[in-house]
């Protein structure tokens, strides 16, 4: 009588048994580079974001950094046209020790001015179309002093322009940092002068006639070297 019991199957070929390991180590692959992904991931979105933290905390501490150093020179300004023979002292203390720190930050400062002398151009024709300015509280002004204005800082802003790819030399570092003092005595003062903010003009002037001679100069010196 025959058995009723099964036959055990047999083993797997060799070739087939190589096949499901290379299968179960592909898949084993797959997760183990799926949890690396997701880490790489995770990794670069934490990076990502401790780079736009760090960026807006430069950019804060630069924006309060540039208000207490124009504070500084608008108070040491001040001190110089109102106070008396000690307030005289301190005043041209601060002005000097906060022009000494322009002087020697202007590679990295005078591309903003050039951006800052944008800014208030605009703001001035705004405030030349509403015929007051937009600060708080708003001063009503004739629209001609505001044209003047305008057209006061679109001029520094022409002669600035070249800033903003190029580092100044020392006679711009000089003239740039002569123009913003000149700008903030004219600004912090109690009458805005056109004439004291044509000074910050004259400097800027100044400094883009005396690059560009030499500018030429070098350029013709270039010029007859090569014909020789």
């Amino acid at each position: 009588m025959p058995s009723s019991r099964k036959k055990p199957k047999p083993p797997n070929p060799p070739l087939k048994q190589e096949r499901l390991n290379t299968v179960a180590a592909f898949l084993g692959g797959l997760r183990f580079s799926g949890r690396r992904s997701l880490r790489a991931r995770k990794r670069e979105t934490m990076a990502a974001w401790l780079k736009d933290v760090k960026s807006g905390l430069r950019l804060a501490l630069i924006i309060v950094g540039t208000i207490v150093i124009l504070g500084l020179l608008g108070r040491g300004l001040r001190l110089i046209s109102v106070g008396g023979w000690g307030d005289l002292a301190l005043g041209i203390g601060i002005v000097f020790a906060v022009s000494v720190f322009l002087l020697a930050t202007v590679r990295w400062w005078a591309k903003w001015f050039f951006a800052a002398c944008c800014l208030f151009t605009l703001r001035t024709i705004l405030a030349g179309v509403l015929g007051r300015t937009i600060s708080v509280p708003s001063i009503v002004a004739p629209r001609i002093l505001f044209a003047e204005y305008a057209c006061i800082f679109l001029a520094m802003a022409l002669l600035s322009y070249r800033f903003v790819s190029a580092k100044p030399n020392w006679p711009d570092s000089v003239c740039l940092v002569g123009a913003v003092v000149a700008l903030v005595y004219s600004l912090f003062s109690d009458e805005v002068a056109v004439q004291r903010m044509l000074v910050a003009v004259l400097l800027l002037g100044f400094g883009s006639a005396y690059h560009n001679f030499f500018s030429r100069l070098r350029r013709q010196s270039a010029g007859i070297s090569k014909t020789r």
